[in-house]
């Protein structure tokens, strides 16, 4: 029995050094035994769809559609492409990729993002993008001030962005 629990106590401080090495290689994790995996969102033109419920006047869907150039740098990088890049300048960034999965995780001055994608083919993802408000800060454990938020996602490459117009 004490071997066995040395045993698994040797397994947890393996995979917590493996983590922890590979968090500190530019906040890229990847899991043990995904390495070589399909590489993260392809550079092209998407469009976004995000789906969130609203609660009045009745349950309905309110869906954002807009599109967005995702750039070579932009891959390269592993930044989140749904996150504007004003804002992203100011906040702190995590990719992971946890099986076929792909996790952009953004802390910020307004609070945590993470935008977790599925492939659903070679051209579109799905997932959700949950947000969560910093809150005020007032009082320990203050939850009535803080937002939190769970749309849908949906992303679906259309093409190569356009080159800029001189």
């Amino acid at each position: 029995m004490r071997r066995l629990h040395r045993l698994t106590a040797l397994a947890i401080i393996v995979l917590s050094a493996t983590t922890t090495a590979q968090a500190q290689d530019g906040g890229r994790i990847e899991l043990p035994g995904r390495r070589g995996s399909a590489p993260g969102l392809a550079p092209g033109r998407y469009t976004v769809t995000l789906a969130a419920p609203t609660l009045a006047p009745a349950l309905s869907l309110d869906e954002q559609v807009f599109s967005i150039c995702y750039t070579a740098a932009d891959a390269a990088a592993e930044k989140n492409p749904v996150m504007p890049a004003p804002q992203a300048a100011r906040c702190s960034h995590r990719y992971m990729r946890i099986g076929r999965d792909m996790s952009f995780e953004t802390t910020c001055p307004d609070g945590f993002h993470n935008l977790r994608l599925s492939p659903i083919n070679d051209t579109s993802y799905q997932g959700t993008y949950r947000f969560n408000s910093a809150g005020t800060g007032q009082f320990i454990g203050d939850r009535a001030n803080r937002i939190a938020l769970e749309p849908a996602v949906r992303l679906q490459r259309e093409g190569e962005c356009e080159a800029a117009k001189p």
